[in-house]
C-alpha cells in the first residue's frame, strides 16, 4: 500500500498535496488526519 503524509496551513492543503504526489483522486484514497494544524498568533 502506498501512502503520502504531508504538512500544511491547513488539512484540504495537506490533502490536497499528498493526492498530487499520489497521483489520485480523493475518492480513491482513505485519509488519515495526524494532527489538526494549530493558529497561533505571536
Amino acid at each position: 500500500m502506498e501512502y503520502s503524509e504531508k504538512w500544511g496551513t491547513s488539512v484540504e492543503e495537506a490533502v490536497k498535496l499528498a493526492l498530487e504526489d499520489l497521483k489520485l483522486d480523493e475518492d480513491q484514497v482513505e485519509v488519515t488526519i495526524l494532527e489538526e494544524p494549530s493558529k497561533v498568533f505571536f
